[in-house]
């Protein structure tokens, strides 16, 4: 499942227009843009992480020794929505040229996934 991931997000930082498409304009000249594969692995392992274990308000930290890069993924809050539950989280991201933040909004789908949600507005 992580390999899927890495390889959409792959994809998806190599043809910016796809990216617009798929509601991914979050990277879009973000610090993201420069991770590596590992990156990927490891970000998306605190993403993980963070959106099934963390309480609101914890903070969710992860580096990758090799790249350099690093970041943070908190959870602003949880709530019910018409699309089920959804999770705002804010996304620090580290790299050795940029630092971003992104507030995501992140619900949780029938098969147990995460996807961000751009219908639900953040409070």
């Amino acid at each position: 499942m992580f390999a899927q991931r890495i390889s959409a997000f792959v994809l998806i930082l190599c043809i910016p227009s796809i990216a617009s498409a798929v509601n991914f304009q979050w990277l879009t000249d973000s610090a993201a843009q420069e991770f590596t594969e590992q990156d990927w692995v490891v970000f998306s392992d605190a993403l993980d992480s963070a959106l099934n274990q963390a309480e609101d308000g914890g903070i969710q930290q992860w580096s990758n020794e090799q790249s350099g890069n690093s970041g943070s993924i908190e959870v602003d809050n949880t709530r019910q929505t018409e699309h089920g539950t959804c999770r705002q989280v804010i996304t620090t991201n580290r790299t050795t040229r940029q630092l971003g933040t992104s507030n995501l909004t992140m619900c949780l789908q029938p098969d147990g996934s995460w996807k961000i949600d751009n219908r639900i507005k953040a409070e």
